[in-house]
């Protein structure tokens, strides 16, 4: 600290020597908001804060917690930030993707996404980050997926296709008009499944528009090993018959799955025609249709 009467530090100014004052003032034990930690303000003031930070979004329209999924009764959906769609469960989820903090937390070039989550009762089945990018009215909006991800426990269930088809009936209720997401190689296969293309096999138009969006500088850069792809959104139509519509087709799916996977390896061999063999006998033949010759075998022959 400078010496009264002392002259001041080259570009020193009377803010810098008001900011030294409260820094000291801090030392000493006085109380000082800027000097503050944010862990020590109040739980309240901390969510004022961050919600002055987050960026408005035309999907805060639709925000809440614990609303019904259009289309699928027993499921229930939380659309917001951080204090609306939080909790240890949903961080567990987007955690599971490796992927820039700050997609998660929703800061920094993140400020505008928001969160959005699929449950059963209090179990949460799958989460998102979503954000809505709006351009010139020369270009369409877009809606970013940087992450989505289903509960390890609930995987290979629908619960991904499920959310994406809410995500993409709540985003086409509020005009959007495109959807984009950044496929990791493990996941591409289900984006292609959803009906998405990267962007050199997407129509013309909407891939030139795209890339129009792109360039325009509102969207950050895609993650390291990840693609963008892209497809049209539907114009908004009867609240739920695409999620209803998803849910059957992952009912038909996994029905499908269960009749070509029901058998046990004993049963796959019987209804292929395979028997076992005893001791005395190395092979089985089946000639002329239905006359089995079996062919002894001394396992001791060279």
């Amino acid at each position: 600290t400078a010496r009264r009467g002392a002259p001041a530090p080259h570009g020193s100014s009377r803010r810098s020597r008001s900011m030294s004052t409260r820094t000291t003032r801090a030392r000493r034990g006085a109380p000082d908001a800027e000097a503050t930690s944010d862990s020590s303000r109040p739980a309240k003031q901390q969510r004022s804060m961050r919600q002055k930070e987050t960026k408005r979004s035309p999907l805060d329209a639709l925000a809440g917690k614990g609303k019904a999924v259009p289309g699928a009764p027993d499921l229930s959906y939380s659309l917001g930030g951080v204090a609306e769609v939080g909790g240890a469960e949903v961080e567990r989820v987007l955690d599971s993707v490796e992927m820039d903090d700050q997609v998660a937390a929703m800061r920094g070039p993140y400020a505008g996404a928001r969160r959005i989550a699929i449950c059963r009762g209090v179990r949460v089945l799958a989460a998102a980050v979503v954000e809505v990018h709006e351009t010139t009215a020369s270009l369409p909006s877009v809606i970013e997926i940087p992450i989505l991800a289903s509960a390890r426990s609930e995987r290979r269930k629908g619960f991904g296709s499920v959310l994406h088809a809410l995500i993409t009936e709540l985003a086409a209720s509020v005009g959007v008009q495109a959807i984009l997401v950044c496929a990791t190689p493990e996941a591409r296969s289900f984006w292609l499944r959803q009906g998405y293309h990267t962007l050199a096999h997407c129509p013309p138009a909407l891939a030139t528009e795209l890339r129009a969006v792109i360039k325009s500088g509102v969207m950050s850069d895609p993650f390291r090993e990840t693609v963008r792809m892209a497809q049209a959104l539907p114009r908004a139509g009867e609240p739920g018959a695409l999620v209803a519509s998803t849910l059957r087709a992952v009912a038909s799916r996994s029905a499908s799955s269960q009749s070509s996977h029901g058998l046990s390896s004993a049963e796959a061999a019987r209804a292929l025609g395979y028997e076992d063999l005893s001791g005395s006998a190395a092979a089985l033949f089946q000639v002329e249709g239905r006359k089995r010759v079996r062919v002894p075998c001394d396992a001791r022959a060279p």
